[in-house]
C-alpha cells in the first residue's frame, strides 16, 4: 500500500539526486530513507531508482 511518507521520500530523492540529500532534508537517517524507498518499490512492483 502506498503512503504519503514514501512519496515524500521519493520526491526528496528526486530533488537532491541522492539518498543522503533526501535524508538531510527530511531529517531522517539514510537507512530510513532506503527502507521507505524499498517499501515503495515493493508496493508498486517497479524499480524506482538506480542504486
Amino acid at each position: 500500500m502506498l503512503n504519503l511518507v514514501q512519496l515524500q521520500v521519493l520526491a526528496a530523492v528526486a530533488r537532491h539526486g541522492s539518498v543522503t540529500g533526501a535524508a538531510q532534508e527530511l531529517h531522517y537517517s539514510q537507512p530510513s530513507v532506503s527502507h521507505h524507498l524499498s517499501r515503495l518499490e515493493a508496493a508498486t512492483g517497479v524499480r524506482l531508482l538506480q542504486r
